[in-house]
């Protein structure tokens, strides 16, 4: 995740006097603000709106934030992730990211999330997500620890991306070394 948000972040700062990024459901976003420090030390503007449900996460986030020293770059706001399409149209984000997120959307709640993701992206904006993969662990999560999440695989992501705008052949999987999660990037053309 960090890798692509680099990635990303240098390439849209040769085009754009400042970077707009969006986390959605963002937890403690511990990779984001490590992000966001490297750029404020290259002198690099990345301003970013944390959208979280638990306002204990938020909480946490705006400690680690302060903590880097970025806190003056994030707004941080306690709503659901469908207040992506309010504040999207506001703020007008160039990086989308979501992690860790999908792994409890049903498929159409899924789509229509996305949907409104793509319709607030600006052209060439990038959506960074994950998504856990059917894998060993399945039964030990759901069975003995009670945690039921959904898991995709990445053609069935792949579709759904599609419905809600993505083309695929501008979307980007990667697997991290143990192919349990895969990282996607898409981008709005």
């Amino acid at each position: 995740i960090k890798f692509l948000l680099f990635k990303n972040i240098e390439e849209i700062s040769k085009r754009a006097k400042e970077v707009k990024l969006i986390s959605i459901a963002s937890g403690s976003a511990q990779g984001v603000i490590e992000t966001l420090s490297f750029f404020k030390k290259k002198e690099i503007l990345v301003n970013s709106i944390f959208i979280d449900l638990d306002p204990t996460a938020l909480e946490y986030s705006k400690e680690l934030a302060q903590k880097a020293g970025v806190e003056n770059q994030i707004t941080f706001i306690n709503k659901t992730a469908t207040f992506i399409s309010e504040i999207g149209r506001e703020f007008k984000p160039n990086i989308i990211e979501m992690v860790g997120f999908l792994e409890y959307r049903p498929r159409e709640k899924a789509i229509k999330l996305i949907n409104s993701i793509y319709k607030v992206l600006e052209k060439n904006g990038i959506l960074i997500t994950s998504q856990i993969a059917p894998n060993l662990e399945m039964f030990f999560l759901k069975e003995v620890i009670n945690w039921p999440m959904i898991y995709r695989k990445p053609k069935e992501l792949a579709k759904i991306l599609s419905l809600a705008g993505f083309l695929y052949k501008d979307c980007s999987f990667y697997w991290e070394p143990l192919k349990i999660h895969f990282v996607v990037e898409c981008k709005k053309l």
